[in-house]
């Protein structure tokens, strides 16, 4: 021990050396690199504001908020927004309602535009993504179907289609009534958006601009026509006593789905005021008021002779006359009726107008009203005018019968007998 100790302090002066050269080794070491981040895929491919994207790929950070996602469209300026959920490989984030002023415009209009994406995480990524790794982007609300090249396949690419759906609105309206520009029936309710804005026109607006701006769609019930009301189909917005679902059918296969519409739930004198027809024996079929013109609910659409109101819901619905007067018993057959979007529901060859539904040898158009040259009449009560028809029970109910009335109305002369019996 005696010789070890005048070497101590070269012992002690080894050992202190020995232990600070790696400290100082791992002190002249760079800190480790933070990760650059690199998108390599998103999804989906197609959206619009509002819509939520994911974007895979590394170098991310975990946690809620801690990644902000870059958004930027080619000459455009770039839009900051924090990603809502994040793992080291997968970020999940809104796309802000405030890029949709960035987009590129069309008409005026926002339309779908290819945005570029970049993350910053502890790092910025180093460059936007490429082509392959860009999304579509659309103003909120709209379809993804209208960021297909040709949606309604007419051999027209989207880009320089105005109408890509064809319902009679442009694509650069519908993005900003919040309609579908890939879909003529936003709401579903089977009744396109052009004629369900039109409508709403006529009704609203069309004849009394000084009232304000036109009527927008609206994602609930409105009082006229509304593209985004899918529970007004059967609603009569004009009060002529066709439905909107019926005076759509007419306008969709009985014109064609032409512009002026022919028949518009927004107005009872679609496409403009029509005369009474000089041919007096339609003009007393279609006349129904006895007035100068006809409205919609009185004209011919499917041209059979008859107007369209009574085929529809009126005097030749046989379920009309008993609901109307009270005291008068139906007949006890049930009999074909005229179809309003069919000129020949029997297919016999003979228009409706001019068939006899219940063979009593007065035709429909005749027996269109209660009265008809003094004598009340039934489209589906053979023994009206007269009981003496071909066709008329010989043998009627003895408690709750329905009529005849044999009698003429007051002033009236009897009625003819077109068929005499034995």
């Amino acid at each position: 021990m005696t010789l070890l100790r005048p070497l101590r302090p070269l012992l002690l002066a080894l050992a202190l050396a020995l232990v600070a050269v790696p400290a100082a080794t791992a002190a002249s070491r760079p800190a480790a690199a933070k990760p650059i981040p690199q998108i390599t895929g998103v999804a989906p491919t197609k959206l619009a504001v509002g819509d939520w994207l994911t974007i895979r790929g590394r170098g991310f950070v975990a946690g809620k908020f801690k990644n902000t996602v870059v958004f930027k469209r080619d000459g455009g300026r770039a839009v900051f927004t924090k990603a809502d959920l994040a793992t080291t490989k997968r970020l999940r984030v809104q796309v802000p309602q405030k890029l949709e002023a960035h987009l590129a415009r069309k008409d005026g209009f926002p339309t779908s535009t290819p945005v570029r994406l970049r993350v910053l995480a502890k790092r910025f990524g180093k460059t936007f993504t490429v082509a392959r790794l860009t999304p579509r982007i659309g103003p909120a609300n709209v379809s993804t179907d209208a960021l297909d090249d040709d949606c309604d396949d007419d051999g027209i690419k989207n880009d320089v289609d105005p109408d890509d759906d064809n319902d009679h609105l442009t694509d650069a309206l519908e993005v900003a009534l919040k309609l579908k520009p890939c879909g003529a029936d936003t709401d579903g309710d089977t009744l396109e958006d052009g004629w369900e804005y039109e409508a709403a026109l006529d009704l609203n607006w069309r004849d009394h601009p000084q009232s304000g701006r036109p009527p927008l769609p609206y994602p609930g019930k409105r009082p006229y026509p509304n593209p985004l009301d899918a529970t007004d189909a059967d609603v009569d917005h004009d009060s002529d006593g066709l439905s909107a679902r019926l005076e759509h059918s007419i306008w969709v296969k009985l014109q064609g789905r032409r512009m002026p519409m022919a028949s518009s739930d927004g107005t009872q004198h679609s496409g403009g005021l029509v005369p009474v027809p000089s041919d007096p024996g339609l003009a007393a079929a279609l006349n129904l008021n006895d007035d100068a013109w006809l409205t919609d609910d009185e004209r011919d659409h499917d041209g059979d002779r008859l107007p369209t109101w009574s085929e529809a819901t009126g005097t030749l619905q046989q379920e009309w006359w008993p609901a109307v007067y009270k005291d008068e018993k139906p007949y006890t057959l049930t009999f074909l009726e005229p179809d309003p979007l069919d000129p020949d529901t029997d297919g016999d060859g003979v228009l409706d107008g001019d068939d006899d539904q219940d063979h009593d040898d007065w035709t429909n158009s005749q027996e269109v009203k209660r009265r008809n040259g003094g004598f009340m009449v039934q489209p589906y009560n053979p023994c009206l005018p007269t009981w003496l028809s071909r066709s008329c029970a010989l043998h009627p109910p003895s408690e709750n019968s329905y009529p005849p009335f044999d009698k003429p109305l007051p002033g009236a002369p009897a009625p003819p007998i077109p068929w005499p019996r034995p």
